[in-house]
């Protein structure tokens, strides 16, 4: 398979986000329709990003972990599904006697159910656009990875862990509130390996990341060559 799975729409950029939905919005997450979108979604993550060719006798379980409302949800009287709207769903994906978390992207349309994109699996705290922004340096991570492969466009996001809950970071002269580190593993043409980024949230605004774990002088060298390059 040769693509990223970490590939979003721009809509996300300026999207409202929402913890807790209304009644209405939370049924419709978990409804039938829905968790029939959510089975085949893991089932093709299965195959095509974890590489798994099994078919599971046993029954296939979901279990909802979280949702968030990226733009609030309009329901029309006269149509089963709503009009407007986007949402992520973070659930765990049971078969086999393995269990993995997936993540999925939900936009709704004027033709029927929402259309579903999938995330990157795992229990990454990064939203949508901060995933999309991770690009460039997942490329840069496998091309280096493959050294004299540079035909290879294989970049497949197969887990994310969050490696460091929120704590607080002394970077030169400031103290940066709520950063965090995550773990993730990539696979490639030349194999597996894992990627380790730093996120910031920023004071204006926003979170910057680097591609490295949480020490501040790597931090501050990242932001004086970002600065450098605006």
């Amino acid at each position: 398979m040769s693509s990223l799975v970490c590939v979003f729409l721009a809509f996300i950029g300026n999207a409202f986000s929402q913890i807790q939905p209304d009644k209405q919005a939370a049924a419709y997450m978990w409804s039938p329709d829905m968790q029939k979108s959510l089975l085949a979604l893991g089932q093709y993550m299965d195959k095509f990003v974890l590489g798994k060719n099994e078919v599971c006798k046993n029954k296939y379980w979901l279990e909802p972990i979280s949702f968030v409302i990226l733009e609030q949800l309009e329901f029309p009287p006269d149509k089963p599904n709503p009009t407007k709207g986007a949402w992520t769903f973070r659930y765990r994906f049971d078969r086999c006697g393995e269990s993995v978390i997936y993540n999925a992207l939900f936009k709704t349309n004027n033709e029927g159910s929402p259309t579903v994109f999938h995330l990157p699996p795992g229990t990454t705290k990064t939203s949508p656009q901060l995933m999309q922004d991770l690009n460039p340096s997942l490329f840069i991570a496998a091309t280096t990875r493959n050294g004299e492969m540079k035909d290879c466009k294989t970049v497949i996001v197969t887990n994310t862990i969050v490696s460091k809950e929120h704590h607080s970071l002394k970077i030169e002269e400031q103290t940066f509130d709520g950063v965090w580190e995550e773990s993730w593993s990539m696979k490639t043409c030349s194999g597996s390996f894992t990627v380790d980024f730093c996120f910031i949230p920023e004071r204006t605004g926003g979170t910057t990341y680097t591609q490295s774990k949480c020490e501040p002088t790597k931090i501050a060298t990242a932001r004086w060559i970002n600065r450098k390059m605006k």
